[in-house]
């Protein structure tokens, strides 16, 4: 009997991964996309900087501080969230019933890191296949 419930734990556990693995690819594809729109958006201040003589390698940099800022802002908020209702979960259900529930530690942190790693690479690898297509005369021609 214990073998047959450690083979069903282990089963739970696979779903669980798949789950949790889509729902990390899922979240860092729609959020890499909205970063991708907004640079789409700002399309034509990139062609303005490049025809003013800004480099490629510049602009890309100057993109992945903004990818790197957004994206930690919005991974702290949401460990900040998540800890607010982790310490709400247990102190209002679990713990009244005398099941304590641990908080967000290391292995929790290290859980959430593919989702803001995925989203900066999705964003910056589209953003440079633009930035090398990116022809600022045409841009510069298109504003005026």
């Amino acid at each position: 009997e214990s073998a047959d419930f450690d083979r069903e734990v282990r089963s739970l556990d696979l779903v669980i991964w798949v789950l949790n693995l889509v729902t990390v690819g899922v979240v860092a594809l729609a959020t890499g996309l909205l970063n991708v729109l907004h640079f789409q958006q700002r399309l034509g201040e990139f062609g303005i900087l490049a025809a003013m003589g800004y480099t490629r390698a510049f602009l890309l940099g100057r993109t992945f501080l903004e990818v790197l800022w957004t994206t930690a802002v919005g991974w702290l908020a949401g460990l900040a969230l998540a800890r607010w209702a982790v310490a709400l979960v247990s102190g209002r259900i679990y713990e009244p019933k005398g099941i304590p529930l641990t908080g967000i530690d290391a292995r929790a942190l290290a859980f959430t890191l593919p989702i803001p790693v995925l989203v900066a690479a999705f964003s910056l690898g589209v953003v440079a296949w633009h930035l090398g297509r990116l022809d600022p005369v045409t841009i510069v021609e298109r504003r005026e």
